[in-house]
């Protein structure tokens, strides 16, 4: 048997959070969170078409057997703490690929925005800190679909090799537009609930090495980001990202592609549905008074509607036990 609820009607605009997914700052990531990612080949992979209601279909998409795990903390006593003394949240990244290093990605967040500061980590018993000193932008809060934001960032990090040292400067700037929302099917589930971010980086890194009497070593980059979120859960999740890397440099162009999902139930989030056959009616809309929300056959537990308002407030939340 379906279900019905009724809502108040007088909070609901034209457009309808179900149907536009908005991300708050209340949903970025948190100290506690973890989430498992495996890599992809991305050879063939294409983002998609931007747009309203679009289905994303990366199902056949082929693992490389390739692991990376994003574990949440607070920044006190991490590695590099007193380097990133702006820093609210660290992002532990680990893989199971000998070649990769564990790395601390430093950011700050509050309620108008997230920022990411700088990464350290350890590289032939050296610590490297690649630092922002313009901090590069990840959003302004909050996200619904149609939004943008354009701004610069700086950084620079060291190396030494005994006498000398290897510094890169970095300066560019990157755009950001949420494209497009929908339904977002990869190797580890469907998720209905999606907003997709694209991000594009232009910036310059200039190599100088101390000591050594050599002109710079300068490369230009363009990279693009295709960033799958799911705001199913009480906190955000990236579900599938797509990076084409576009490299200019001395001996010509190099374009690199990488790809990765993440299908597991992340500790710290809540269980998303799996199913590719939930759907939720919610009508009349327009509507005067009430509103009628319909859940399908089958589907029982504890529900969290929640109702936005264009600026992405939230109007009106309700539990329901179906």
């Amino acid at each position: 048997m379906k279900k019905y609820y009724l809502l108040s009607a007088a909070l609901l605009c034209s457009a309808f959070s179900f149907a536009q997914p908005v991300l708050q700052a209340s949903k970025f990531y948190t100290p506690g969170t973890v989430i498992h990612y495996q890599a992809l080949d991305a050879t063939s992979l294409t983002p998609g078409t931007a747009g309203a209601s679009q289905t994303w279909n990366f199902a056949n998409a082929v693992t490389t057997g390739e692991t990376y795990t994003h574990t949440y903390m607070l920044p006190a006593g991490t590695p590099y703490d007193t380097a990133y003394t702006a820093a609210t949240l660290v992002a532990e990244v680990t893989s199971n690929d000998p070649g990769f290093t564990t790395s601390y990605m430093y950011q700050s967040k509050n309620s108008s925005n997230a920022q990411y500061l700088g990464t350290g980590l350890q590289k032939n018993g050296t610590s490297l800190l690649y630092k922002y000193n313009d901090p590069q932008l990840i959003f302004n809060f909050p996200v619904n679909f149609g939004w943008t934001a354009s701004d610069p960032f700086a950084a620079s990090f060291s190396m030494s090799m005994g006498a000398f040292t290897y510094t890169v400067y970095r300066y560019g700037m990157q755009s950001a537009v949420a494209d497009g929302y929908g339904t977002l099917v990869t190797p580890g589930g469907t998720y209905p609930n999606c907003l997709r971010v694209k991000y594009r980086q232009a910036y310059t890194d200039s190599g100088v090495v101390t000591g050594i009497p050599s002109p710079p070593d300068v490369t230009q980059n363009i990279k693009t980001l295709y960033s799958y979120i799911d705001l199913s859960g009480t906190v955000a999740v990236e579900r599938f990202a797509l990076t084409i890397d576009s490299i200019f440099d001395s001996s010509g162009l190099i374009v690199d592609k990488f790809a990765q999902f993440s299908g597991s139930n992340a500790t710290g989030l809540n269980p998303l549905p799996q199913s590719k056959n939930i759907s939720l009616h919610l009508y009349p809309n327009p509507a005067s008074d009430q509103v009628e929300l319909q859940l399908p056959d089958g589907k029982n537990g504890v529900f969290l509607a929640e109702i936005f308002d264009m600026t992405g407030k939230v109007v009106l939340r309700r539990q329901i036990q179906a």
